[in-house]
Order: C-alpha cells, then sequence, then structure tokens
C-alpha cells in the first residue's frame, strides 16, 4: 500500500534554507517533557533549490511542501522524493483527507484584480486514492472552483481534512475571513472572524481546533492573544490573553510558531540561524501552567565543521539569512509523488 499509515513514526522536522546551497532537512524524535535539549540529524539536502525566506512551507500527512511565486514543490524525507507541481497560481496550499487517504494541492492567484467578480482556484490530487502504488504516484488536476474575491494574509493549515488560511476581501473595509478548503467533497466557505484573528497571526492546530497566535509585530515578544476557533459551523471564537516571563526576541531575528508538540505545548522558533555558530533554542509554552521552557536544538547547523563543510560560513559572510523551518508531528509516509 502506498497511502501514508497513521501507524508510522512521528518525529519533529526541521528544513533549513540556504541561499546559495539550497535545502537542508533535519528531523528529531520527541523531546523528553523535562529535557533542554534535543539532538537533530541531516536526512537530506535538496541542492540548488532558491526560495525567498519567507516562503510558505509546511508538513501535510508526511509530505513536506514549500510554496512561493509560482514554485510549488513537494518532498518526501521518508523515500527522498522530490517533485515540483504545474501549478498556475502564485500560492498554493495541501491538504489531506483522511477518509479517501488522498493527498490534494489548492493553488489560486495571488491578487485578485479589481475588476474581477470571482477567483479560480485548480485543484490538483495525488494519484487516485485507493492505495493503489501505481496510480498514487502522480499528480492530475481534478477541476475548478470559483469563489468571490480575496487575497491571503496568512500561511495556511491543514487540520481533520480541512485547509483553513486567513484572507481579505477587496472591499472599502477590508473585510476579515478564514478561508475554508473541504479537501474531500473540494468545496470552499468563508468563516467570519475577528480582525485581530487573521491580521499579523499565526495559523496553528491546538488542541485539534484552528487556532491563531496574534501579537503586535513591532513590540517585544512578552505576550500574545490566542484565539481559538470553538464552533466552526456558527463561526465562535475564544479568546485569552497569555503574557511570557520573558521577551522572545533573539538579537532582533523574527519569531514563528509551527504548532505543538506531542503534549500541546505551543512550540515558538527563530526564524533564522544567527550568522556565527550560536546554539538554537526553540521554547515551549503551556497555556494551562502559564510557563515556558527552553530547548536547544543540537546539531543544526552549530559547529564549524559542519557549515564549512556543507558551504555555510560562505552564506554567512555574505549576509544571506540561513532561514529555519519546523514541522512538529510530522508522519513519516511511503506515500510516492
Amino acid at each position: 500500500k502506498s497511502e501514508i499509515s497513521n501507524e508510522r513514526p512521528r518525529l519533529n522536522c526541521f528544513p533549513m534554507r540556504c541561499a546559495r546551497t539550497g535545502f537542508f532537512i533535519f528531523s528529531s524524535s520527541f523531546e523528553q517533557e523535562k529535557s533542554d535539549s534535543l539532538q537533530v540529524d541531516l536526512e537530506m539536502t535538496i541542492p540548488s533549490l532558491c526560495l525567498y525566506p519567507w516562503a510558505t512551507f509546511a508538513s501535510t500527512h508526511g509530505l513536506i511542501w514549500f510554496s512561493k511565486g509560482g514554485l510549488f514543490l513537494v518532498c518526501n524525507p521518508s523515500t527522498k522524493k522530490v517533485t515540483t507541481l504545474p501549478c498556475i497560481g502564485a500560492r498554493t496550499h495541501l491538504g489531506y483527507d483522511p477518509v479517501d487517504a488522498q493527498c490534494k494541492a489548492l493553488t489560486k492567484p495571488n491578487y485578485p484584480y479589481p475588476h474581477q467578480k470571482c477567483v479560480v482556484h485548480e485543484v490538483l490530487a495525488l494519484g487516485g486514492g485507493g492505495g493503489d502504488s501505481e496510480s498514487s504516484s502522480s499528480w492530475r488536476r481534478k477541476k475548478d472552483v470559483i469563489t468571490k474575491p480575496y487575497h491571503s494574509v496568512t500561511k495556511s493549515v491543514c487540520i481533520n481534512g480541512f485547509i483553513y488560511y486567513g484572507a481579505g476581501t477587496p472591499t472599502r473595509d477590508e473585510e476579515r475571513v478564514l478561508v475554508c478548503f473541504d479537501v474531500r467533497y473540494e468545496r470552499i466557505s468563508f468563516i467570519t472572524a475577528p480582525a485581530q484573528a487573521v491580521s499579523f497571526t499565526m495559523l496553528i492546530e491546538y488542541k485539534g481546533k484552528l487556532a491563531s497566535i496574534a501579537r503586535h509585530p513591532l513590540r517585544p515578544f512578552l505576550s500574545f492573544d490566542l484565539w481559538i476557533l470553538e464552533d466552526v459551523t456558527n463561526h465562535k471564537w475564544s479568546k485569552q490573553t497569555c503574557t511570557l516571563p520573558f521577551s522572545l526576541a533573539q538579537e532582533g531575528r523574527s519569531i514563528f510558531s509551527p504548532g505543538t508538540n506531542n503534549a500541546g505545548d505551543i512550540i515558538f522558533a527563530p526564524h533564522s540561524l544567527s550568522k556565527d555558530v550560536q546554539p538554537y533554542y526553540i521554547f515551549y509554552y503551556n497555556v494551562e501552567r502559564k510557563d515556558i521552557r527552553r530547548v536547544r536544538l543540537q546539531g543544526l547547523a552549530d559547529t564549524q565543521e559542519f557549515r564549512h563543510r556543507y558551504g555555510l560560513v560562505q552564506e554567512s559572510y555574505l549576509g544571506k539569512e540561513l532561514s529555519v523551518y519546523m514541522a512538529p508531528q510530522h508522519a513519516q509516509s511511503i506515500a510516492s509523488l
């Protein structure tokens, strides 16, 4: 069977982008609850892959994907296979339908033109579903999905067969909504959302629900608002403000949240490595206990020997950013691309 098995091990995945030398993908097993360090190992490299630092990245049921400027690349670290999808739009999102065990990509134009009255999306599907190894190894075009005009304002997250991302509608008041794509039935709906929940925010899965981490982008990272979509049907949200014991900002590097760990703690991490060799730390915040724990990632390009071996010293010398992404609870996969 070529589909992804829910019984296969889960781990943390850490892709690292370098401007001249491509991508490096590291992985680690889950951390111990009280551990202050986590060993990571280099899984594979994707040489000569050039993406902007803020390319969209996510892990969807065992597949790592990147989207930026019309390029949509899918990678399976377990099989070391990489493919580029022929997407027509400037932004693409990958989702997984757990009922039919099938991955699908939704692609759309980046911005609607002022005169447009609709947006046409394209849906691509991996294989035909059902686990046939021969038919599951290629992407095929499914159909178009048409909606009212909007432009994306957040990265996407796939939860229980639905892709979510924040958007703005081209109206005088710039209404904020949440786009919801049903992967199985290939339908798009819009969820009403507070403006604060989709502006300058990071969307994550929190305890099986869609959540948004909102903070002021220009202030010290000492607190954030956690918005949770409690009722998808009736568009009901809850909000709580979380205060941190210290600022998460490190040496001017921006902080992002890739989601939660196995225990449900919210993860925060710097978006790049330091230009010189310094330890790289991630943070686990427990909402109920309101405490935070710092964990060092050992082996993530944190020695001069590693940086020299892969040409990363020259990257730092030229001022190039060594961007770091993270996919917690990444599921190992045997799916063909």
